[in-house]
């Protein structure tokens, strides 16, 4: 299985045994340039650990940030190969845009932008009606 988004794979090896392995920590820096340059989220940056001919996702947590780079930690049962990932930052406005387009007419008609803004007003009326709607029914008697 072959990764994407990749910024650095990494071979650990020790001398210890898994037996005398509890827990270990991994410590690893990630420019914020290189997220910058790809448009990928530092709360979406992921240590994986390669076990049993795959790729597994390691619980990765950002443990301190300056202007340059990002210090993280994963916690990992033993050593082997590992690859530093990301994944892009989730922009609404580029979904939204997108989604909008799909949904218009290839020609472009007006009728079919109006049509589509008015759904989507819609749809956000009811979701802030539903929220308005729950928030009152949890308020004791």
């Amino acid at each position: 299985m072959e990764l994407e988004n990749v910024y650095q794979y990494l071979k650990i090896d020790s001398d210890l045994t898994e037996e005398e392995l509890d827990e270990v920590k991994i410590t690893f820096k990630v420019p914020v340039s290189w997220l910058g340059e790809h448009n990928y989220s530092k709360k979406k940056v992921v240590l994986n650990h390669y076990v049993d001919e795959e790729w597994d996702q390691l619980s990765t947590k950002l443990i301190n940030e300056t202007e340059t780079e990002l210090t993280y930690q994963a916690k990992a049962k033993h050593f082997s190969y590992f690859a530093i990932t990301a994944k892009e930052s989730f922009k609404f406005f580029d979904w939204a845009t997108g989604a909008v387009s799909a949904l218009l007419p290839s020609n472009g008609g007006g009728k079919g932008i109006v049509l589509v803004v008015m759904i989507i007003f819609v749809v956000m009326l009811i979701g802030i009606y539903l929220s308005v709607r729950e928030k009152d029914s949890s308020k004791p008697l």
